[in-house]
């Protein structure tokens, strides 16, 4: 196993030492050397030297990486290129030597246990067991959807509200997070594939790190510490990008996780994209989830605030935690979305503990959900994923800040925004209610809602008095002077004509 100039350096923390050297850049080094005179160097290796045997040093150069111990130094010739690891040292340069060499030795020896393990086909709890012997820190491995998959380590603090008491009691911690903070954790994670620093305003007296792991480009999963014991070193950073190497390895054969972000039914993508399947195939695997065609269901579109270019890296932590919310339900990602469809039998998504959950996934994550209405023919997906998709449309129109939509809270205005889309509204409207509306009158509104209350009402009297709370006769004395004004009689409106009043009135309260 290479070692980094920043490795050695925690290992010898007793000590007073000093880098010369580019840590982001600082090179891989095979083993420890001493530097003798005449003798060929690698830049692979590191080599021991005094400032006794520098100053007695013949050759013409110097190797790359160099450990000078002990002593007052002397004025080589060294260039940006040298590496130069300086340590004062109270005894002799062999047993420091020695030591040094033990690192190196005690290093492979690790690597070599944690290849055993992956290539035995260990669980992916004792290659992690094995990989936090070396850390500070505990470490821990979370699957797509952000779920706690695996930690190794120990604590030497009190861990009570910091984010592992949090992941430990809800095997979890995106909403440890505030939204900004989340946002700008999944876009880290998305561009880089490097371990990564970053704070949380939950606990500004720690570090966080954070590292996506991935295969063929793919995000499969991510590992996540906390300075809960130490600070991180550069070191220690060093040695997470190395087993982040080892558990990609280890993952590559390990199906669970990485097809965690791969369990989209195909039956159900087929469907909401409106394609045709034959109905023995869907009568079939519903019959495993203990389901029937014709059952009633309810389809859930939630949409999820952050878009980045990875989409599976925050798709699936948001697929987690709705996962967790509804456990009975059919979940896949489409066009943007995370859809959930409901057997009713199951869930009835009028309920207060649903109304509940919602707002928590609201609160906590940002999640907005757009719900169709109740349908009994599996078949018909893609028409009540539109009807979803259009009351998160209209809902967010109306109230941007709230939780959920049901699709016939906002029927109507889908319904005229629709028309709007092929045809001007203005021209369905009856040509005197559209005057009425375009004079902006406040009187005269008021006479469109009137209209539009008592044509809802069955030109019923009585009920839409109460519905609009005016007294009998003045609800009377405002239809004389719509029917004035509109040329109708409401003792002998036709069908069509009622229609058309009833749909202006419709038209005018959605503008």
């Amino acid at each position: 196993m290479n070692l980094y100039f920043s490795v050695i350096a925690d290992e010898l923390h007793d000590l007073t030492i000093r880098i010369n050297t580019d840590i982001q850049n600082e090179p891989p080094l095979k083993d420890i050397r001493f530097l003798a005179d005449g003798q060929i160097y690698s830049d692979d290796y590191l080599y021991f030297t005094t400032p006794e045997q520098l100053t007695q040093n013949t050759s013409e150069s110097l190797p790359k990486n160099l450990v000078i111990a002990g002593g007052a130094l002397p004025d080589p010739d060294f260039s940006s290129e040298h590496n130069i690891l300086y340590i004062d040292y109270c005894y002799s340069a062999h047993i420091l030597f020695s030591r040094i060499q033990d690192i190196f030795t005690d290093y492979q020896d690790w690597h070599t246990r944690i290849q055993n393990a992956i290539i035995l086909h260990s669980g992916i709890d004792k290659v992690l067991n094995i990989a936090a012997e070396k850390l500070d820190n505990p470490i821990a491995l979370f699957d797509t959807t952000a779920s706690l998959v695996q930690w190794a380590g120990t604590f030497s603090e009190d861990i009570s509200g910091s984010i592992w008491d949090n992941a430990l009691h809800k095997g979890y911690t995106m909403d440890y997070f505030s939204y900004e903070e989340w946002k700008d954790l999944t876009q880290k994670m998305s561009n880089s594939d490097m371990p990564f620093l970053f704070h949380s305003s939950n606990d500004p007296m720690h570090s966080m790190l954070a590292c996506p792991l991935k295969i063929g480009g793919k995000f499969i999963a991510s590992l996540g510490m906390t300075s809960i014991n130490a600070p991180f070193t550069d070191g220690q950073i060093r040695l997470i990008a190395f087993i982040k190497e080892m558990l990609e390895m280890a993952l590559n054969n390990s199906t669970s996780l990485r097809h965690a972000a791969e369990s989209t039914s195909y039956y159900v993508e087929c469907l909401l994209n409106g394609l045709s399947v034959d109905e023995k195939i869907i009568t079939y695997y519903l019959k495993r989830r203990g389901w029937k065609i014709n059952d009633s269901y309810c389809l859930l579109n939630f949409s999820y605030p952050i878009k980045p270019n990875n989409h599976d890296t925050i798709l699936q932590p948001y697929i987690g935690r709705i996962e967790h919310k509804f456990p009975l339900g059919l979940l896949c990602s489409h066009e943007e979305s995370v859809i959930v469809i409901l057997n009713t039998s199951d869930y009835s998504v009028t309920a207060s503990d649903f109304q509940d959950m919602m707002q928590e996934l609201y609160e906590k994550f940002q999640l907005q959900c757009g719900i169709s209405a109740e349908f009994y023919n599996f078949l018909d997906l893609k028409y009540y994923y539109i009807q979803s998709k259009s009351a998160l449309t209209e809902g967010r129109r109306e109230k941007p800040q709230q939780a959920f939509y049901y699709y016939l809270d906002y029927y109507q205005s889908n319904l005229v925004h629709a028309l709007d889309s092929v045809a001007s509204l203005k021209s369905l409207c009856h040509p005197r209610i559209l005057q009425m509306w375009k004079n902006n009158d406040s009187s005269q509104l008021s006479l469109i809602h009137t209209l539009y209350t008592y044509l809802l009402n069955g030109q019923n009297i009585t009920t839409t008095a109460a519905a609009l709370h005016i007294h009998r006769n003045t609800l009377l004395y405002r239809l004389d002077k719509i029917s004035d004004y509109l040329y109708v009689d409401f003792e002998n409106l036709s069908s069509d004509m009622l229609f058309y009043l009833l749909m202006s009135c419709i038209i005018i309260e959605n503008l």
